[in-house]
């Protein structure tokens, strides 16, 4: 039986994590382009100072606490509560670019996540992607899944930056390093070769500082940890597509992406062309969760 994309449900999302030997810390790349395209995943450190991880990770949190908005979720894949009437523990919330949240992202742009990004997907590359993950205390692993389903080549890289240190309790993102290829794809989508494929795995877990980025290829098999810490987990998506994917490399509607932007065209290149000024001329934020 085939599973497009590994999709099922929480039961199954606890096996997949059963099946998974121990994670080892990812590592820090030294050329992280060439580590992405090889592994599928690369850490690139420091891409955000600290106060403007905890500006926006403020600025998320009491949007949350005020906001009855719906997030989007992948039914299956992103397991939002713990059980069936519990109260929800994940969301996926897309972000609107008020002056916070385009400052922090020009500046998460304008050192080596931005140049890694060019040297993958090239400075023509769309945004397709901005928001944020957040896993309160209590919340239930994912299922591992891909973003995408397997094409020949890359189409989309997402990097997670961390707005406040991940440890192990807090349910790192966890990376299954060489997915990305069309035999791992084949053998992780099917439930007769599945567990196999996880068991012979060699996960990494996204251990960050505030700061650290993960910057991966869709195609590779990934999932967020069960957070049992006492706190809550908030990761800065951002994705760009590859001019070259295929026009159906992703269903419109999980795409986590604020409706005022969705047909919008922000160009990777539009962000690098202001790096040397934003290093010389740092800004300083303010949260305001009134505009998000």
């Amino acid at each position: 039986m085939r599973d497009p994309r590994g999709v099922r449900g929480i039961g199954h999302a606890l096996r997949q994590w059963a099946w998974l030997p121990t994670a080892q810390p990812l590592g820090v790349a030294t050329s992280p382009a060439e580590v992405a395209r090889h592994l599928g995943v690369a850490l690139l450190p420091g891409v955000l100072n600290v106060d403007m991880c905890s500006a926006l990770r403020d600025f998320v949190l009491a949007d949350l606490q005020a906001s009855t908005r719906k997030s989007f979720l992948m039914p299956g894949i992103f397991q939002p509560r713990a059980k069936r009437g519990a109260a929800q523990t994940r969301w996926d919330l897309s972000l609107q670019v008020d002056d916070l949240v385009a400052k922090v992202l020009r500046h998460v742009l304008a050192g080596e996540l931005g140049l890694t990004f060019k040297a993958l997907c090239g400075e023509d590359a769309p945004l397709w992607e901005l928001a944020v993950l957040v896993s309160a205390p209590g919340s239930v692993p994912q299922q591992l899944h891909t973003d995408t389903d397997f094409y020949v080549d890359p189409c989309l890289f997402t990097a997670f930056v961390a707005l406040q240190d991940v440890t192990w309790n807090m349910g790192p993102t966890h990376f299954l390093p060489g997915t990305h290829t069309l035999a791992a794809s084949e053998a992780f989508t099917s439930m007769e070769t599945q567990e196999g494929l996880l068991r012979a795995s060699h996960p990494v877990a996204g251990l960050l500082k505030a700061g650290d980025a993960t910057l991966y290829d869709s195609r590779l098999v990934h999932g967020g940890g069960a957070n049992a810490a006492d706190d809550t987990r908030v990761l800065l998506t951002i994705t760009f597509r590859h001019p070259g994917a295929p026009a159906n490399v992703d269903n419109e509607t999980c795409r986590s992406i604020h409706p005022t932007h969705r047909h919008e065209r922000h160009l990777l290149s539009n962000f690098l062309r202001q790096r040397h000024e934003l290093l010389l001329q740092p800004c300083a934020l303010k949260s305001d969760s009134s505009s998000m």
